[in-house]
């Protein structure tokens, strides 16, 4: 079960994470796609030393930053779903080409990021956009290590 975490590190500051437990069920959807990619994998020792206050270990096996996960963003899924762009299909009253971007500095709420068909991937890689745009390290805690 995935938990939301703030961990106090002395080497950079107060870092947030959300801790999932392996590739969790929903999260899992993500796993070996361009999104899943861009997740921190740190051993579960590594988390257990940062709760102790201990952080180098953790600090030392994350990945990317969260800003910079939205900046390596697949360029085809930068572009919101519904925007306007097929014939027959409804696009959504917000869309706005200045806003809906995952860099953008005012994201719209809805941003479902483009080039997924299916809807539960979709959903999960919005999710992903979301928690980076709020500066939170998406973790899979693996047993044993990388």
């Amino acid at each position: 079960m995935s938990r939301r975490v703030k961990l106090p590190t002395l080497e950079m500051g107060e870092v947030q994470l959300l801790l999932l437990e392996g590739w969790e069920k929903d999260w899992a959807l993500l796993k070996g796609t361009a999104f899943g990619d861009l997740f921190s994998e740190v051993p579960h020792e590594a988390v257990e030393h940062a709760l102790r206050r201990l952080s180098r270990p953790l600090v030392d096996a994350l990945g990317i930053p969260p800003e910079g996960a939205l900046r390596k963003v697949p360029a085809a899924s930068r572009e919101c779903f519904m925007r306007p762009r097929r014939a027959g299909k409804r696009p959504c009253p917000l869309y706005d080409r200045f806003r809906c971007y995952p860099t953008a500095p005012e994201m719209q709420w809805c941003f479902e990021p483009d080039a997924i068909e299916d809807e539960d991937v979709r959903r999960m890689a919005a999710r992903a956009i979301e928690l980076w745009r709020e500066g939170v390290y998406v973790v899979v805690v693996v047993q044993g290590g990388t």
